[in-house]
């Protein structure tokens, strides 16, 4: 095979290469199904009326949070779930100073424990609580999120939290679109269970809280939005920005847009070399040729010269 057909594979060869696409799924995004999402979107409102939001799932709207929303619940029986295509998936959520212990399965695999509990003691926005990478892209997977039963703590003034933040997928370029059906989510079709052999509790099993006298939704619904105090940059600033986490990830966004430059620089400058080594070769055929006809025409005249003398 010539320089030129392999110069013309290796063109074919880089342009066909196209980098992973990564890709946020907020929390508010119909993709994300839960269970029992019933409630108005105020946190404060649940958080002082446990009873009424126990397995139930609420909004958090603040600028902490990725598109503004943050998807918490406490209670035994709450689960989310998330149906996608790509090769990696991380959970983007918030830990508290009271979190509680989740179990994540992709694929009806061996559920592993998703820990919502800030190490500081402060509530941090953003955290990358899980990771997942290795996974077939062209394949339908489904990841479900669920509280574990024994965080789950009926009095009505410790509540453990989970939160959703966001879904952040590595997708395979050429992976088609998914239909994401909204429908509800129930235990009684798949229970989970975790590495101990604890299995979550069903709607029959929630513990009654103890009684007393709690506020009404409509005194709790203030204007403004309740803070919290963060050992993050990221509670205070106004956009959101995922932080790291203790656990091990393989999924980075920014890692791949900085590979994704790099190869297209790469890209560039490789095709720029081989068009100036095939433009080399042209011009150097090009110069052979005329002075092959140069030489050869010279020889004519000499041959003519020779053949004049000689009749003279």
């Amino acid at each position: 095979m010539s320089r030129h057909h392999l110069a013309i594979l290796l063109l074919i060869t880089l342009c066909s290469l196209s980098p992973a696409r990564a890709r946020y799924v907020d929390d508010a995004d119909e993709q994300v199904v839960y269970s029992r999402l019933a409630l108005p979107a105020r946190s404060l409102a649940c958080k002082l009326n446990a009873a009424k939001c126990t397995s139930n799932w609420w909004l958090e709207r603040s600028s902490r949070h990725h598109n503004g929303s943050l998807h918490v619940t406490h209670g035994p029986v709450a689960v989310a779930s998330f149906s996608f295509q790509g090769s990696a998936l991380a959970l983007i959520g918030s830990t508290f100073a009271r979190g509680a212990k989740g179990l994540i399965a992709v694929d009806d695999g061996a559920p592993q424990i998703v820990d919502f509990t800030s190490p500081t003691g402060a509530r941090v926005d953003g955290v990358r609580l899980y990771a997942r990478s290795g996974l077939d892209p062209t394949v339908t997977h489904t990841v479900v999120l669920s509280y574990d039963s024994t965080s789950y703590v009926p009095r009505r003034d410790e509540p453990r939290y989970m939160a959703v933040d966001a879904f952040l997928v590595e997708d395979s370029p050429d992976a088609p679109a998914v239909a994401h059906p909204r429908s509800p989510v129930t235990l009684s079709s798949r229970a989970i269970s975790s590495s101990s052999g604890t299995v979550l509790a069903r709607d029959d099993d929630i513990p009654t809280p103890s009684s007393g006298s709690s506020p009404t939704f409509n005194d709790l619904y203030a204007d403004s939005d309740e803070t919290h105090t963060s050992s993050s940059p990221t509670a205070t600033s106004s956009q959101w920005s995922p932080v790291g986490h203790s656990q091990p990830a393989s999924l980075n966004a920014g890692q791949i847009a900085a590979i994704g430059v790099v190869s297209g620089v790469l890209f560039v400058a490789l095709a720029f070399a081989v068009l100036c080594r095939l433009a080399a070769a042209s011009l150097y055929s090009a110069g052979v040729s005329a002075l092959s006809w140069a030489t050869a025409a010279g020889d004519k005249q000499l041959h003519r010269r020779g053949k004049w003398i000689h009749a003279l």
